[in-house]
């Protein structure tokens, strides 16, 4: 099990990121050349999203080989830091969705998701299609951070919404220090903080008309 610290921010478009990558704060602690990769992502659940509601994330990842199915159990409903997500993460190699969940538990994952699940079988629920520039942050003190912009769509049967978000994930390091200079950006920026995971997204848009 990892645990997961990262602080998320929605963007109103790809003008936003396009501005934050030539300024002279969003860069003050990138040392190399920002990477780019495009990724795809399924995200599964029983059909009553049982997972969900146990604020369990699954995705599998389609871009990658050999693929591997990721689980995320966390909120970003800090109430002094709003955005900021907590939470923990498991990896398995992905061997089809008949194994997802014992092969995650065999790795460490909680049994309470073979629980949740109770036998039913397992859906795609959405996906999304992402493009990520993402950079180290070498901050003082030995803390650092992956700084990341994801542009792309998720994708819920018929329905299709935009996303451009901004992520900083402390690797290791301090944590005031990631949160301070999170403050600094959101005032520069006048970000909006991510309240809502992907999977509280998707489920807002399958219930639009």
């Amino acid at each position: 099990m990892a645990a997961e610290i990262e602080m998320k921010f929605s963007l109103s478009g790809p003008q936003s990121i396009e501005s934050m990558l030539k300024d002279e704060l969003a860069l003050k602690y990138v040392k190399d050349a920002f990477r780019t990769k495009e990724s795809c992502s399924e995200y599964y659940d029983t059909h009553a999203w049982e997972l969900s509601a146990g604020s369990y994330e699954l995705r599998i990842t389609r871009s990658e080989e050999p693929k591997v199915a990721v689980l995320k159990q966390g909120t970003f409903r800090d109430e002094d830091m709003p955005g900021l997500y907590r939470g923990s993460r498991w990896i398995a190699p992905y061997a089809g969705l008949d194994t997802v969940l014992p092969d995650l538990i065999e790795r460490g994952a909680p049994r309470e998701i073979a629980e949740l699940a109770d036998g039913r079988p397992l859906e795609l629920c959405f996906y999304t299609i992402l493009n990520r520039k993402y950079a180290t942050l070498y901050m003082p003190d030995r803390t650092r951070v992956e700084l990341c912009f994801d542009s792309g769509e998720l994708i819920a049967g018929a329905k299709r919404m935009p996303l451009y978000e901004l992520g900083l994930e402390l690797l290791y390091g301090s944590e005031d220090l990631l949160l301070d200079y999170c403050r600094q950006l959101s005032e520069r920026f006048s970000l909006s903080p991510m309240l809502l995971s992907r999977h509280e997204r998707a489920l807002r848009l399958l219930r639009t008309r």
